[in-house]
């Protein structure tokens, strides 16, 4: 895939390998030819979309777009696939959305593969990807980053178009972060000072400040889970 939305890609070529090899899902058998080359358009667009590489662009594109559309439905007409990429891509960043069982399991299903991943960059002599380092990589500041950075900021996003997020989901991603700030400090030795309202989150490993001050070092975002 010439180093582009490897993984992504890979889905949407699986998808399509799929339903060629089986008929009763097969949905394109009831398009004509222009249907059925507009809807593979818009799903390869669709699953493209949910590469991480893209996810700042396409947030800032869909904040403009809103601030430039509005919030009334018959604004949107013009502007659907944006709509729907941005939907798509939220659902598949939606573990800390969840609520905290299924959200932990989840948790620990990503962090594994993201564990295999670095295990075979390490017995391959490349460098580990972040996140992916299991001797390094912390289970709850992971998700602090990547609901502080990523998670909140996108449901954020998708609640000025739909305002039920803001009051069944947008609550469960701030018990979840209290949750995860919580399993930090009591057992993995992680101060944590955070404000959610004004954007500011710091964190500190009790055991390693002194180290991370010698080299200026910050908790960063995740790249993903």
């Amino acid at each position: 895939f010439n180093d582009q939305s490897i993984q992504e890609n890979w889905h949407a070529k699986t998808l399509f390998w799929q339903l060629q090899q089986s008929p009763e899902m097969n949905i394109f058998q009831s398009f004509n030819e222009n249907q059925a080359r507009e809807m593979r358009r818009m799903i390869i667009d669709l699953i493209l979309a949910t590469d991480m590489t893209k996810h700042f662009t396409m947030l800032s594109d869909l904040k403009n777009e809103i601030a430039r559309k509005g919030t009334r439905p018959e604004g949107w007409v013009e502007s659907q696939g944006l709509l729907m990429q941005g939907i798509l891509h939220t659902c598949d960043i939606s573990n800390p959305a969840k609520p905290r069982p299924l959200c932990e399991r989840w948790t620990d299903r990503v962090l594994a593969e993201f564990f295999k991943q670095g295990d075979r960059e390490k017995e391959a002599g490349l460098p580990i990807s972040p996140q992916c380092n299991r001797d390094t990589t912390s289970r709850a500041a992971s998700q602090m980053g990547f609901i502080h950075f990523i998670v909140e900021p996108s449901y954020q996003t998708i609640a000025m178009l739909f305002p039920q997020v803001e009051q069944e989901v947008l609550p469960t991603i701030t018990a979840n972060m209290t949750y995860w700030v919580g399993v930090a400090e009591a057992t993995e030795g992680i101060q944590v000072q955070a404000s959610f309202k004004n954007g500011e989150s710091t964190v500190k490993d009790k055991e390693k400040e002194k180290e991370k001050e010698k080299e200026g070092g910050k908790v960063k975002a995740p790249a993903e889970p």
